[in-house]
């Protein structure tokens, strides 16, 4: 699966679910965005205002 674009609401999600998941070793919001980044084709972080226009 290829993520085109991640907004800072599915990133702030991914970081509650990890977070959830992992309290001891829990990542930081940068790692998970690193992470996204480094899986993803094409990234581009979306201001959640801009895309509900």
């Amino acid at each position: 699966m290829i993520i085109d674009t991640v907004t800072l609401k599915d990133l702030d999600e991914i970081y509650n679910l990890e977070r959830r998941s992992f309290k001891k070793d829990s990542f930081s919001k940068e790692l998970i965005l690193n992470l996204i980044i480094k899986n993803t084709c094409f990234f581009k972080l979306i201001d959640d205002e801009s895309s509900n226009s």
